[in-house]
């Protein structure tokens, strides 16, 4: 995946001429890391990247080194993040990465320093990082669920909740299914989702899926069907007397516009 996106914010990186290998560059110390004036950054902060920096701009330089500023400015980053300073926080974790392309927490964190300053596209390309790095990262689909949804991307918030939940670490939320259920019916993929939901139910024995297949076919216009699974639920011996409830509510609230309402927080 082209990072191309990722660095825009960083200048060009010091060409290592002796002993770096052939065609790496080392990435320029971060300027701002050195402002020891800086009362938002502990001081032994700034003196540390300082140090860090000047060391980086000799080479040869120690691999080790490396790691130790990367650390310093994921470092400074989360001092600068406690104190609301999302912007630079963010740029200094983008110095850090830009040494130590391979850690996945700071992609994942650089991803929720760039929600916080509503750079969407950044934060998109950082948690699609997480996930070439770890491709079963359950939380940060979650969170391109969720930007998608902002985003009004529906297609894309479906699928990524379709692998959150059928995650069997998932812990079973009725917000995410119902919220998935009117996914479905926004890009017009009811049958897709009775399909779904109704796997999901046969596999975890959890009645919030028999719910979100009811919700569906009612969708498709068969209000018997729903009415009909619903019982399902209302029948079932384990299930909690909260979600026979819900269900019972649900079956005397089913009208064309209830969808309109389950998903209203989606426009």
């Amino acid at each position: 995946m082209p990072l191309s996106v990722f660095f825009r914010a960083l200048a060009c990186g010091l060409v290592l001429a002796l002993t770096a290998p052939a065609g790496w560059a080392a990435p320029r110390p971060e300027p701002r890391a050195r402002e020891a004036a800086d009362v938002r950054i502990p001081g032994y902060l700034v003196q540390e990247e300082a140090r860090l920096a000047e060391q980086f701009a000799r080479p040869p330089v120690r691999l080790e080194l490396i790691g130790q500023l990367a650390e310093t400015r994921a470092q400074i980053a989360e001092a600068l993040a406690r104190q609301g300073e999302f912007e630079r926080a963010r740029d200094y974790l983008l110095g850090a990465l830009e040494l130590e392309p391979e850690a996945l927490t700071r992609w994942e964190r650089l991803g929720d320093l760039s929600v916080q300053v509503q750079d969407r596209a950044l934060a998109q390309q950082a948690y699609l990082k997480v996930l070439t790095l770890d491709p079963a990262h359950r939380a940060t689909r979650a969170k391109l669920a969720s930007l998608a949804l902002a985003q009004r991307d529906y297609a894309a918030a479906r699928r990524h909740l379709e692998i959150v939940l059928a995650d069997e670490a998932t812990p079973r939320e009725w917000l995410p299914i119902a919220t998935l259920a009117s996914l479905y019916a926004l890009t017009g993929q009811t049958a897709q989702g009775r399909q779904y939901f109704s796997r999901m139910a046969m596999a975890t024995g959890d009645d919030r899926f028999v719910l979100a297949e009811a919700i569906l076919i009612q969708a498709d216009g068969d209000g018997k069907g729903a009415a009909k699974r619903l019982r399902d639920v209302e029948g079932g011996e384990m299930t909690p007397e909260l979600l026979k409830r819900y269900a019972e509510r649900l079956k005397r609230a089913f009208e064309p516009g209830l969808l309109d309402k389950l998903f209203k927080w989606l426009q």
